[in-house]
């Protein structure tokens, strides 16, 4: 049992370390400093400093992003709740209730991503013309 304990002390110290010199790399990079630089401060070479920044930047942003995942179910949730209360008044014809039902199916369809962002595209044979024509309206609602 004591090697055991020995081997998990073991690794959770190179887990503290390894995060340690991710969080070292990436508060001197927010400094300003190079890759070289960072590596010649840690004592590493310039592609383990980069990849240390990389792995504290990948971290930062999968947190973020579970975040935002945990933020979307909970908004869900609540939306679900909100529709279910005001579903009967709706139905019964209450214009308010109306209004609320339509807002919240607009927010859980945008949280979702039911609705797909809506896009143009602009073609012509002749690009310049369309440009001139954009900065001459432009040039003249910045005169009015």
């Amino acid at each position: 049992m004591a090697n055991k304990n020995a081997i998990t002390g073991k690794r959770h110290m190179r887990i503290i370390k390894a995060h340690q010199s991710r969080r070292t790399a990436m508060e001197l990079r927010t400094q300003g400093k190079t890759y070289r630089e960072i590596g010649d401060e840690m004592g590493v070479c310039m592609q383990e400093a980069h990849r240390l920044v990389k792995s504290a930047i990948d971290r930062v942003v999968k947190k973020l992003d579970e975040s935002a995942d945990t933020y979307r179910v909970l908004q869900l949730d609540r939306i679900d709740k909100l529709i279910d209360a005001s579903w009967g008044m709706a139905m019964e014809g209450s214009p308010q209730h109306i209004v609320v039902i339509i807002k919240l199916l607009e927010r859980q369809a945008k949280l979702t991503g039911i609705d797909q962002p809506e896009t143009f595209e602009v073609s012509n044979p002749n690009n310049s013309k369309i440009i001139e024509n954009i900065r001459t309206r432009l040039d003249i609602v910045s005169e009015q």
